[in-house]
């Protein structure tokens, strides 16, 4: 196996398991609501807590990729995320079960940055279905997970036993980043790197993670509670109603790659918009319906499935990818898992489980209108060029 193979198998883990612990805080959630004795608006903290810990470790590693060997930066985020998700089911503190959830965003953000980044400098103007295939891996474990812990309460009533078997899962990558050599930025990327940063492009993309990873999260992680609040569903069928958005994200991803190395990247991003509003539109228009859910859940997942990955892929072709400008697009993605799920959470409590359509439609109407000036600036940067 050549060098660039073995650091793309190592990213392609990677976000394996940071995929396995993503979509499992959602049908956690009444699981940390016992060990903690709060409600649902009170639990959904912990998303913002998780988010949080993102966004500063995305900030604080987004100029050291630009400096130094990333690999070992790595694999020390990797090892405090293993030993956090060993002691976040333990305590029976809400703060407590945050604070430890926090700790664990901090080094997934570096993980995030290191490994979008890295992979762009293995595969240069390759890296579409390399980025693909990547976020697929994602959807591997985030397919996997939320099943992993409806089975798991469902026989012991408790989360800590999914954790666990997740952190063993992850126990062998930081030794894998500290034996594998890490990439190098390519000569034009590094010229660049200490430049100024064309702020207005990488807002407006950022603005653009912000609004879709919000409503990825928002939608996969209170889906579950959605479904069983309306009493659509029993709570082990909801668990698999999550896993069936992530089984649709993942292959529509394994789809996309093939279509990444021919396809234009902003024409599949105006036929994934176009998907989203069509069934968040749906869902809006029958919101207690079970299958309804189900249709709305499996269109949702194809459609964003390649949105991300497409996103980076787009942003790589106008902008200079260094480790600087990628982690502005993971801060905008980071605010947005932050802020959105947490928001539908106290909605929930305030108006009930049906806001949940009409507020992602409004986000998914915007997220089309912010993507609209995107294009807009990239065509007067084509014209300059």
């Amino acid at each position: 196996m050549s060098l660039a193979q073995r650091q793309t198998a190592l990213y392609f883990a990677t976000f394996v398991v940071t995929g396995l612990l993503l979509s499992a805080l959602g049908p956690a959630l009444p699981g940390f609501a016992r060990q903690t004795g709060t409600q649902l608006n009170g639990v959904s903290i912990l998303f913002s807590a998780q988010a949080g810990g993102i966004l500063i470790g995305t900030i604080v590693s987004g100029r050291r990729f630009d400096r130094l060997p990333g690999h070992p930066f790595m694999a020390a985020m990797m090892a405090i995320m293993v030993v956090m998700v060993v002691l976040t089911p333990l305590p029976g503190s809400l703060w407590a079960v945050a604070a430890l959830m926090f700790l664990y965003g901090l080094g997934k953000g570096g993980i995030d940055v290191g490994s979008n980044t890295s992979l762009v400098w293995v595969h240069g103007k390759g890296v579409g279905p390399y980025m693909n295939a990547l976020h697929f891996f994602f959807g591997v474990g985030a397919l996997i997970a939320p099943t992993l812990v409806a089975v798991v309460l469902a026989y012991t009533g408790a989360v800590v036993w999914a954790y666990w078997i997740i952190a063993l899962a992850m126990l062998p990558l930081p030794f894998l980043f500290l034996r594998t050599p890490s990439p190098v930025a390519p000569a034009a990327i590094r010229e660049r790197a200490s430049g100024p940063v064309p702020w207005a492009p990488v807002v407006v993309t950022a603005t653009l993670f912000f609004l879709y990873v919000g409503m990825e999260v928002g939608y996969s992680g209170l889906v579950f509670s959605y479904a069983t609040g309306l009493g659509l569903t029993a709570t082990v069928t909801a668990g698999y109603l999550t896993s069936l958005f992530w089984a649709c994200m993942t292959l529509g991803r394994l789809l996309t790659v093939p279509l990444a190395a021919r396809v234009r990247p902003r024409f599949l991003l105006v036929v994934d918009l176009s998907g989203i509003l069509f069934f968040l539109g749906l869902l809006a228009a029958r919101p207690q319906t079970s299958l309804v859910v189900w249709v709305v859940t499996i269109g949702l997942g194809f459609s964003m499935a390649s949105f991300y990955p497409t996103l980076l892929a787009l942003a790589g072709r106008h902008l200079p990818l260094t480790g600087r400008v990628a982690s502005w697009f993971m801060i905008g993605g980071g605010l947005g898992a932050m802020s959105i799920p947490w928001l539908l959470g106290q909605l929930f409590t305030a108006e009930g489980p049906q806001v949940l359509a009409p507020t992602l439609l409004l986000m998914a109407l915007v997220a089309a209108a912010v993507f609209a000036g995107l294009l807009l600036i990239f065509r007067r940067m084509e014209g300059h060029a």
